[in-house]
Order: structure tokens, then C-alpha cells, then sequence
């Protein structure tokens, strides 16, 4: 079922970006099969077999380009770096390299927040890396320290790390909002 669902999400996604990009219909088709898509686009085939994946979480370290389809000539999304991605399925290229189909949060919008990127662009999300990521959960009950206002959250919030101080770090959040917490605080995405 959520192989089925990650192939319609794909088809969506390139049938949009095609349309969107060229008013030449005849550019884009596709052919499905139970694990294999094949794009034609540009005249050009690109065929994907997916793949099992065990992890739900990797670890971007080192700036790394999240693509529109699973090719480096492909246009790029966005760059990511110290940044957690969640996987949402596996499959390689005729050139036999294992691509992620990725998700990862977004604090400006409107972003693209998902994409294709390099396997060997990630890594294990370990103990060792976790305090490495930027985005953070802010839990509920948290109390904020800041010069102006002490709050306390009313929910469990995600955030990305701005800028750290001695035990504090500013966390922004989506729509713009910045506030200071305390380091001790802050909570990581739980591992696997």
C-alpha cells in the first residue's frame, strides 16, 4: 500500500513539474509496473526500481542537493545540511545507485519539502549525530527564556536551530516566530 501511494505521489509530482515548466505535452509520459516507473521525459528514459528500506530516518552532515527526479542532471530543490530527512521510500536507477525519496521540514513558505537524493549523501541517524540536527522539538510544557517574556508552550513544537549561546539556543519556527530556550530543554527526533 505505501509502495502504490509513493508511486502515485511520484507520478503527481513529475505530471505537475512537467506541466508547469513546458507547454509541450508530448514530453512526459509514464508506465507503471508493481515496483518500476519509467519516465520519458525529454526524450530520455529514466527507470527506477524500487527497493525495500529499513531506516525511516537519515542524517544529512554535509551540504548535499535534494533533486526533482532520482538523476544529478535533474533541477535541484533545495540544498539541505545538518539536517534530518525522513525516507519514504528506496529504489535505484539503471546505474545501479540507490536513491532516497526524502521529506524533510520547512520553516519558509511556500517551499517544496520533498524530493530525491543520493543514498551515499546520508547517513545513519545515530546517537553519535543527533545532537548535530537543527531541527528540534520544542515540547509542550517548555518554558521559553526570553529578555522580554517568559512563556510556556501550550504544545509540542518543531524548530530549527538559528544561533546558540552558552545554555541557550533561538529556535525558529514556521511563520517567522523566534524565541530562546534552554539547550537542556530542546528535544531531538527519536532514533529508529
Amino acid at each position: 500500500m505505501k509502495l502504490k501511494s509513493g508511486l502515485l505521489i511520484i507520478i503527481a509530482i513529475i505530471t505537475l513539474f512537467s506541466s508547469s515548466c513546458s507547454n509541450n505535452s508530448e514530453n512526459l509520459s509514464t508506465s507503471t509496473s508493481s515496483n518500476e516507473i519509467t519516465i520519458l521525459s525529454n526524450y530520455e528514459t529514466l527507470s527506477v526500481t524500487y527497493t525495500g528500506y529499513e531506516e525511516s530516518y537519515r542524517f544529512v552532515s554535509k551540504s548535499a542537493p535534494v533533486l526533482w527526479m532520482p538523476d544529478d542532471s535533474s533541477l535541484k530543490v533545495c540544498d539541505l545540511n545538518d539536517t534530518l530527512v525522513e525516507v519514504i521510500f528506496a529504489g535505484y536507477t539503471t546505474y545501479d545507485t540507490t536513491w532516497l525519496f526524502v521529506v524533510f521540514r520547512t520553516y519558509d513558505t511556500p517551499t517544496n519539502n520533498r524530493g530525491w537524493i543520493r543514498e551515499s549523501n546520508t547517513e545513519k541517524y545515530t546517537k553519535e549525530n543527533q545532537k548535530l540536527i537543527k531541527d528540534i522539538i520544542i515540547p509542550k510544557g517548555t518554558l521559553g527564556v526570553d529578555k522580554n517574556e517568559n512563556y510556556v508552550e501550550s504544545y509540542d513544537q518543531f524548530g530549527f536551530i538559528e544561533k546558540q549561546e552558552e545554555d541557550k539556543v533561538l529556535i525558529m519556527f514556521a511563520g517567522g516566530k523566534e524565541a530562546w530556550y534552554y539547550k537542556k530543554d530542546i528535544k531531538y527526533p527519536p532514533l529508529d
